[in-house]
C-alpha cells in the first residue's frame, strides 16, 4: 500500500484509523474530532463532509428530516437557504 498519501488519525484514545489524503475534501474551515467511519455517519450538505449522527453538534431540520452538519458556518449557510441544498 502507497502510504505517501495517508495520515493516522486519532479519533478516540483507543482508535486510530488511517484515511487516503487523495481523497479527503478539504474545507475552508477548522474541524474538530469529527471524521469518523461507521454506520451512523451522514454527508453535509453544504460541504460533503461526512458526520457522526452520534457525535453532531450542528444539526437542524429540513422537511421533517434531520440534518447533520460539520460545524456552526455550514450550519449558517444550510438555515439561510435549506433548498440551495435540495430541502
Amino acid at each position: 500500500m502507497d502510504t505517501s498519501n495517508t495520515v493516522a488519525v486519532n479519533t478516540k484514545p483507543q482508535k486510530e484509523r488511517t484515511f487516503n489524503l487523495s481523497k479527503l475534501y478539504i474545507c475552508k474551515h477548522l474541524h474538530f474530532g469529527h471524521i469518523t467511519i461507521n454506520d451512523m455517519a451522514q454527508k453535509d450538505p453544504v460541504c460533503n463532509m461526512m458526520v457522526d449522527e452520534k457525535n453532531a453538534q450542528h444539526i437542524s431540520e429540513a422537511n421533517g428530516q434531520k440534518i447533520y452538519l460539520c460545524s456552526a458556518q455550514c450550519k449558517n449557510q444550510f438555515d439561510q437557504n435549506p433548498s440551495k441544498y435540495g430541502y
